[in-house]
């Protein structure tokens, strides 16, 4: 799986200039003429790069600290419409609890006001 994602991957971001910019060890990829390549098979614990493009950064994660993998995350996401698509969009209880769990400083500071929020949206009923 983690293979065709790649290879997917690699065919529609090809126009974005592509350059890989963190990565887990382990993954085996190598960039080249702004493609992505598989250099050998994958490791499984290599779920996580990111890409500088240019349309910015883009994190590709296969596991999520304090969530874990897609299924859990896709169970913490709601579902927003975004120019009449619907996308799912991590919750704030989700959000807040990966925060947490990563306890870096940057995630911490942002913690009372993402609590702030949750608590006023369950006051409020507000999406």
């Amino acid at each position: 799986m983690l293979i065709s994602a790649i290879r997917a991957l690699r065919k529609t971001s090809s126009d974005w200039q592509p350059c890989l910019l963190r990565i887990t060890p382990g993954l085996g990829v190598l960039l080249r003429n702004s493609h992505l390549r598989l250099t050998r098979e994958p490791s499984r614990k290599a779920l996580n790069f990111t890409l500088t493009t240019d349309l910015g950064d883009l994190d590709f994660l296969g596991e999520v600290t304090g969530l874990g993998s897609y299924k859990e995350v896709k169970a913490a996401a709601d579902t927003q419409i975004i120019d009449g698509i619907p996308v799912l969009v991590l919750s704030l209880s989700g959000l807040i609890k990966t925060k947490k769990a990563a306890g870096r400083a940057r995630d911490l500071y942002v913690l009372p006001e993402l609590e702030g929020l949750e608590l006023l949206k369950r006051k409020t009923g507000v999406e």
